[in-house]
């Protein structure tokens, strides 16, 4: 028998009618033949769609969350496109020091010049906290000052006679460079790094470097100095002392709150990346990040350059030993050690102005050879060196009256103390 005729002997009508009420309406007019093959077709199409029902909840998928694309950071695609020209340098110690006193941890020699606290050197009450370079002589300054809509430019003075030029701001650097300060100018008088937030740092406040373009009398666009001197935190100042040839930077990566490491490295003539060299990533991004200054003493003889740099730091030490410190403060006040000064500005200051007076005797002693020998000259050098002697003249009577300035604004600091 068929397995439609057996479905049919075991449904009785009542049955049949709960299930199909309708179609037992229909049904009962028609004849039994008709009926069993309608019953069929109706059992069919219900198996149909109960297993069609059943296979599709067996076969649905869950869709897998797409994983998250996090996308780079302007900072991290400068940093890659850097890493490849990061300088081969060797680092040859570091100083954690506080960061409202750096300056009086880098023993720049006198020539290089000095750098003073803005209030200072302008006579000004606040808290300005920018820096200001001045040469070997006191006669070219450069700084930073704040504007009024809260950023920071560069500006330079020339003394001419007893007076200061008027300012000029250094707009030729570009708008980019909302927060620039900490400049530095190296002996070549071309050479200048100072420290900004802009548009090409790599976080914070990075190292920038420009040159002067005498024909144009304007500085070239600054460009970011690159890896290792900066990284995503902030980089504050970068000098490099060309008479004793040592560099330094001033960053407060890896440091915390408040302080800042003192990278001391020597120099190079040209800069010389690690192209060449059969190193990996972690390698490159290594030196590129100044993780360890260790890997980097390999670079050059650290030895001979360290003993340079501990000379250096004696000498501007003896400079201000207790022996030759003797500063009439007022007719009743007479300081004889550096711990004598109350105000840390006047202390400062004091280190600066002692330098330079280091510095002034060297280039009288300079001045007095070249007298003794000018008359031994041919009559043919003698014009120029005559020039060369009336210009050292004019340097050091300019120099003069820049330490009797420093002098009198040390008096004023301390005096406001008593």
């Amino acid at each position: 028998m068929e397995l439609s005729e057996k479905i049919l002997k075991t449904l009785n009508f009542s049955v049949a009618i709960a299930l199909f009420p309708v179609e037992c309406c229909i049904f009962v007019f028609l004849s039994c033949d008709t009926m069993r093959k309608i019953a069929i077709l109706l059992l069919a199409m219900l198996a149909v769609c109960t297993g069609d029902a059943y296979g599709q909840r067996r076969k649905k998928v869950v869709k897998k969350p797409k994983p998250e694309v996090i996308e780079e950071t302007p900072q991290e695609k400068l940093f890659k496109s850097m890493v490849g020209n990061t300088a081969k340098v060797m680092f040859i110690d570091s100083l954690i020091v506080d960061r409202s006193d750096f300056l009086s941890h880098i023993p720049l020699s006198a020539e290089a010049g000095m750098m003073i606290a803005y209030n200072e050197l302008f006579d000004k009450q606040g808290q300005d906290s920018s820096v200001v370079y001045a040469n070997e002589f006191g006669t070219t300054c450069y700084y930073s000052e704040a504007q009024n809509d809260s950023t920071r430019h560069l500006y330079t003075i020339d003394k001419l006679g007893k007076s200061w030029s008027q300012p000029r701001q250094l707009k030729e650097l570009g708008s980019g460079m909302e927060m620039a300060n900490y400049p530095f100018l190296m002996t070549d008088g071309v050479t200048l790094y100072f420290s900004a937030k802009g548009e090409e740092s790599l976080g914070g406040y990075d190292i920038f470097m420009t040159r002067y373009d005498a024909e144009g009398t304007r500085f070239y666009t600054p460009e970011n100095y690159g890896l290792p001197f900066n990284s995503a935190a902030n980089e504050y100042f970068l000098a490099i002392d060309d008479y004793a040839q040592l560099g330094y930077l001033v960053s407060d990566r890896y440091q915390p709150e408040g302080k800042v490491c003192i990278y001391i490295f020597e120099p190079t003539k040209s800069r010389n990346s690690f192209e060449a060299d059969d190193i990996s990533d972690e390698q490159l991004n290594s030196f590129a990040r100044l993780e360890h200054i260790k890997d980097t003493w390999k670079f050059g003889n650290r030895a001979e350059v360290l003993a340079r740099y501990r000379n250096q730091s004696t000498q501007q030490r003896q400079a201000v030993k207790e022996e030759d410190v003797a500063f009439v403060v007022n007719d009743a006040t007479t300081y004889h050690a550096l711990s004598d000064f109350k105000s840390p500005e006047a202390r400062q200051l004091f280190s600066e102005y002692l330098a330079a007076k280091s510095s002034l005797q060297k280039t009288e002693d300079a001045l007095e050879k070249q007298r003794q020998s000018f008359n031994s000259l041919p009559i043919s050098q003698r014009q120029s060196q005559r020039a060369k002697i009336l210009q050292t003249e004019r340097n050091i009577r300019q120099t003069h009256i820049g330490l009797n300035n420093m002098a009198k604004r040390i008096r004023q600091l301390e005096n406001k103390q008593q």
